[in-house]
């Protein structure tokens, strides 16, 4: 009687402790996961745009051309919105030229 009784106390113990380390390590995916996709995600530059007036989008052949803060603007040229392009604090691989692109893509949309 003593032998089966702890031999059941003993399979008993060892299925909880065999379900709690699956269950910590189904946490452990999700835990990875979550992280990989909030790394994914804050790597990439925040980009505001703020349209004033629409019109059909570009064709992505087109030609688009950035005025930088220092550069003047032709006289018949028209406000049609603003991208604003920052840095989310975590941004890889954002210079210059990269940024630029991403502005110019906006127009496109």
């Amino acid at each position: 009687m003593d032998s089966k009784f702890f031999t059941m106390v003993f399979r008993r113990k060892i299925n909880y402790y065999y379900f709690k380390l699956q269950y910590i390590n189904m946490n452990i995916k999700v835990l990875s996961l979550v992280f990989c996709v909030v790394i994914m995600g804050s790597c990439t530059p925040k980009i505001t745009t703020s349209v004033t007036k629409a019109y059909s989008p570009l064709d992505y052949k087109e030609d688009v051309r950035v005025f930088g803060l220092e550069e003047d603007s032709p006289i018949n040229a028209e406000v049609l919105g603003t991208v604003k392009i920052g840095d989310s604090g975590f941004t890889t691989d954002c210079g210059w030229d990269l940024v630029i692109e991403k502005a110019k893509l906006e127009n496109f949309k």
